[in-house]
């Protein structure tokens, strides 16, 4: 991203990908973006005796 800003290189997709990757992945380190978590199985507890 710097080096088309700075240097006038093209973009490809490659480098889209990544700057969409790196965003989503701030997005949720910030808490910006909310991810459901599947519920998980209940545990099953053995019988009691």
């Amino acid at each position: 991203m710097w080096g088309y800003l700075l240097l006038g290189e093209t973009l490809n997709l490659q480098i889209i990908v990544g700057m969409v990757i790196t965003l989503i992945g701030t997005a949720i380190a910030t808490k910006l973006l909310r991810v459901k978590r599947r519920g998980t199985l209940p545990t099953a507890y053995p019988p009691h005796e």
